[in-house]
Order: C-alpha cells, then sequence, then structure tokens
C-alpha cells in the first residue's frame, strides 16, 4: 500500500507581487519570473551578447543593462523611460528589486549555463572551421606542394585536430594519423 495514496491540491500563485517603498514612491515588484519570461530575457541576452557588429566588453554591457530594463519593465511598475539608466544600474534601488525576485538567482545561474553553453558551441564551430579551411587549403594545393609543405599543413591539420579533441575529449579517437605525421616530421629533421 502507498502510503501518499490520499493526494492533497494544493494551489500555488508563483506571480504574486510585493510592495515597497522607495525614495517617496510605491513600488510593486513580481516576486517570480515565469518560464515564458525566463525564456523571454535569455533570449534577449543571447542577442545583445552575440551582436558581433560591437566589441565584447561591450556586448556584455549593452546584455547586462537591457536586462535589467527588461526586468524593470515587466516586473516592476516602474516607467523605465522616465528613468536614468546609468543610476539605476549601480543603486541600491536594483539590489533592492532582485532581493524580492524569489528565482532571480536560479535565473542567473541559468544565464550563465545557457551563455557558455554557446560560448562552447561557438569554439567548437571556430575550430571545425580552421580545420576545414586547412583541408580545403591543401586539397586546392596538393600538386603544387612539395614534401616539406605537405607535412607543415598536416601538423597543422593535426594541431587544429588536438585543439578540437581538447575541447570536446574524445572527438578524434583515430591517433594514427598524428603518429604518422609526427613519426614523418621527426625522419626529416
Amino acid at each position: 500500500m502507498n502510503m501518499f495514496s490520499e493526494k492533497v491540491k494544493i494551489e500555488i500563485s508563483p506571480n504574486e507581487t510585493v510592495g515597497f517603498r522607495f525614495d517617496e514612491q510605491n513600488l510593486i515588484v513580481k516576486k517570480y519570473f515565469s518560464t515564458n519570461e525566463k525564456i523571454e530575457f535569455l533570449n534577449e541576452y543571447l542577442s545583445n551578447i552575440t551582436d558581433i557588429t560591437q566589441t565584447f566588453a561591450a556586448r556584455y554591457l549593452i546584455a547586462e543593462h537591457a536586462l535589467i530594463l527588461q526586468i524593470l519593465d515587466r516586473c516592476t511598475n516602474i516607467d523605465i523611460e522616465s528613468l536614468d539608466q546609468e543610476a539605476i544600474i549601480g543603486s541600491e534601488l536594483w539590489e533592492k528589486i532582485k532581493s524580492y525576485i524569489t528565482n532571480y538567482d536560479e535565473f542567473r545561474k541559468d544565464l550563465d549555463k545557457v551563455v557558455s553553453m554557446w560560448q562552447a558551441q561557438e569554439s567548437v564551430g571556430a575550430t571545425f572551421k580552421n580545420i576545414s579551411d586547412k583541408l580545403m587549403e591543401v586539397l586546392d594545393n596538393v600538386s603544387k606542394m612539395d614534401v616539406d609543405k605537405l607535412e607543415t599543413v598536416a601538423n597543422n591539420f593535426v594541431s587544429e585536430l588536438d585543439k578540437l579533441n581538447e575541447r570536446i575529449p574524445g572527438i578524434v579517437e583515430n591517433k594514427s594519423v598524428r603518429k604518422r605525421t609526427r613519426r614523418t616530421t621527426k625522419k626529416t629533421e
């Protein structure tokens, strides 16, 4: 007999709000990000952090500031158009608002994971592109190359494979290519 056979119904209202006073104003903050809000915040953050038209530092700051403004707009009664946006970011008001959102820390962990996964994906993509470029170089010029040039290109190719294997252990299983290339290089030295 299952000791949990009698189930109880619970109603949870995660979208409750909390009110507080700040600088003579009555502010209201949503206490919990819904899954849809998290997805929107994550997508917007990734859109800003991956904008290659900006430097990495600029992308980071833009993504962070946009996230704060998006949270303020969606989860508080603050008119963000009337805000000094630079002042809010470092203010105690933002810290207070974050403290009222019960799943803010969980959201930040999710955000960090998503950004890390994106960076890993980009890194692997760049490595594959380097490997592909080097392979195409070899194929395009193989008939024109002497043995030394072929060995140099092969060693560069193996080096890229090693980098890929460091990022994704086990992705390059066939080490005989590396052994042969290194053996050939030692013979010619």
